[in-house]
């Protein structure tokens, strides 16, 4: 009997200690706490309690699995379990705590994504300040040393005497199947998933119901697997809307550039749409790219396909859509099966470049640009020491200087490709302040005037220099933010991207181009104008052409966006919801691409 007491008050304890989580996860001061009514508290701890109650039955199991094994050793484990339970406390209490702090940063729970990054921890954690560390050190410490006294009062380890062994071993072999049924979320076909929790329109109620252990536990079990396998059928459905979808065998001639153009392509860190015309502190926010709209073919309607670089660069450069439980630039034998704009101009007599003013190394992107085969590569180990900055590498003013020399010495025909990186966490950017303020809100905002003002510093010399009456100028985010505008995870806006065509190549005048383009669309819309092949760019259409239906596909961490001229379309994978659509979608459209694109995945 004392051991049924002790397993029940072990399940009860881990039950308080989770539900303790998830309040200091709703008063921990994100940005949509205050707004939260008891209602909805409730429904967060009530919802959340599957997933809770799963993860609390795997730790009573184990313990039982330890009381089990003292009925027959005739050791008392207690010295054991008492260590062992410290260690499982502090490293549960220090992972919520970490959840708790980045949530604010990321947009969804704590997973597996940190594990993308091993090979470059150093450059992973560059966004993150010294409070980002210390203080879930020190909520985790504090809570520790609270409820370790509270352990001491409450489970008390139940010792054995050696009497009727059996016995006890078949109560416990009983108990631990009952455990089971809370560990796979009940007696029903399916099994306990993340969509068991989901049960509000408001995607952070959604979230905060998450079990952060066991969404980091599962998260990890699946580290590494490709998305799962499709079915015959599946492939059949999904092959029967390629023509629909896949437009990349229409090439028109282009009348936008003139022969043998120059090309600079500029992919900007992080730059929102909602920045454009932004004003702060009753001052514009990105002035030269506000003035720019004016002397350029302005995309207003682009949308990125990932939220995180790994995955703008590969569909810029590529035309290959993000993945949502991967991404493929992390797969080499994938991404030397992908087309590149690199190989592409290179294979047609032009001279091609990368600049970066970081690692390199980082989140892959060495393997990815290096099968490219550009003929130069320009990467942190090329600047000064004295140019870095404190976290990801040289300031942007730095890197687009070094550009523009490198510009004037090489022979044309030219692709040149530029990534910035001073718009990226913690928006450490020199000299300076735009704008006043130490809200990350305002850091941001400070980082991405900073970064218009070295734009604008480049644009101005390059218009000075005699390659400017033949070259075009590209400028276009890797992916949007959360900010300004703190958007949800799900939100269009956060995908929402400027795009800029500029310079003395163009032979048409300025324009603003409202068609709905997606990032991945760039390779297919170029490679026409200058009235190249461009097929195997299987997913870029050119959008430019009035012959293409316009579209744009997004991944998220759990669903899909879609986009067209008159429809939007939010799609949470986890539950089989909609949760957003203006205009009526045609839904099989949007799940479609999302097959196709997996299929090509995995057949690379």
């Amino acid at each position: 009997m004392r051991n049924l007491v002790f397993l029940i008050k072990f399940f009860l304890y881990w039950l308080g200690i989770f539900t303790l989580i998830k309040l200091s996860f709703l008063l921990y001061p994100h940005s949509q706490s205050g707004e939260l009514s008891f209602e909805e508290v409730v429904g967060v701890l009530f919802h959340g309690s599957i997933l809770d109650g799963s993860v609390t039955a795997y730790f009573t199991a184990i313990i039982a699995l330890m009381v089990l094994i003292q009925q027959f050793v005739l050791i008392s484990l207690s010295t054991f379990f008492y260590k062992f339970h410290r260690v499982l406390l502090f490293i549960v209490l220090f992972i919520a705590a970490i959840d708790m702090r980045l949530y604010e940063y990321w947009g969804f729970r704590l997973d597996n994504t940190p594990f993308l990054y091993l090979k470059t921890p150093e450059i992973a954690f560059g966004s993150l300040t010294f409070m980002d560390f210390f203080v879930p050190i020190i909520i985790s410490i504090t809570l520790f040393g609270a409820l370790i006294k509270l352990t001491d009062k409450w489970l008390k380890w139940p010792e054995t005497d050696g009497t009727q062994p059996f016995l006890h071993a078949a109560l416990l072999i009983i108990i631990m199947g009952i455990i089971f049924i809370p560990a796979r979320g009940g007696l029903g076909i399916a099994p306990v998933n993340l969509g068991s929790v989901y049960h509000s329109e408001k995607t952070y109620l959604n979230h905060a119901a998450i079990n952060v252990i066991w969404n980091f536990g599962f998260s990890i079990s699946q580290y590494g697997k490709i998305d799962q396998p499709i079915s015959e059928d599946e492939k059949k459905w999904a092959s029967g809307f390629s023509e629909q979808l896949l437009q990349n065998n229409l090439i028109e001639k282009g009348a936008w550039l003139k022969d043998k153009s120059d090309v600079l392509l500029i992919i900007v860190e992080s730059l929102s749409d909602n920045f454009i015309d932004l004003k702060h502190e009753n001052r514009e926010v990105t002035p030269f790219l506000n003035q720019l709209k004016k002397e350029s073919i302005y995309f207003s309607q682009v949308y990125s396909s990932g939220d995180r670089t790994d995955k703008g660069l590969v569909s810029i450069l590529s035309g290959y859509p993000s993945q949502s439980k991967t991404s493929i630039i992390n797969y080499p034998k994938k991404v030397e099966s992908l087309p590149s704009l690199f190989k592409t101009f290179k294979s047609n007599g032009y001279f091609t470049s990368f600049l970066y003013g970081g690692n390199i190394d980082f989140a892959g992107m060495r393997a990815y640009i290096q099968s490219g085969s550009p003929n130069q590569i320009t990467s942190e180990d090329y600047f000064p020491s004295e140019t870095l900055g404190a976290k990801w590498g040289v300031h942007d003013h730095v890197a687009l200087d070094t550009l523009a020399r490198q510009i004037s010495s090489i022979n044309s025909p030219f692709f040149s490709t530029v990534l910035t990186l001073s718009s990226h966490e913690p928006f450490d950017v020199p000299g300076k302040t735009y704008f006043e303020g130490t809200t990350l809100r305002t850091k941001f905002i400070n980082a991405v005037s900073y970064t218009d003002h070295a734009l604008e510093t480049l644009i101005t010399k390059l218009k000075k220099s005699p390659k400017w009456d033949h070259l075009l100028v590209i400028i276009v985010a890797d992916h949007g933010h959360r900010l300004p505008g703190n958007l949800s995870v799900e939100d269009l806006e956060r995908f929402h991207i400027p795009m800029y065509w500029l310079g003395g190549a163009l032979q048409v005048p300025p324009m603003n181009v409202d068609k709905v383009i997606s990032q991945s669309d760039l390779p297919a819309m170029l490679l026409s104008q200058f009235n190249w092949e461009h097929s195997d760019y299987t997913f870029s259409k050119n959008s430019i052409s009035s012959k293409i239906n316009n579209y744009a596909f997004y991944n998220f961490k759990g669903g899909i966006g879609w986009i067209t001229d008159s429809t939007s379309f939010i799609y949470d994978t986890n539950i089989n919801q909609i949760l957003f659509e203006k205009g009526t979608t045609k839904k099989e459209y949007p799940m479609a691409f999302k097959q196709l694109i997996e299929m090509d995945f995995n057949d690379r």
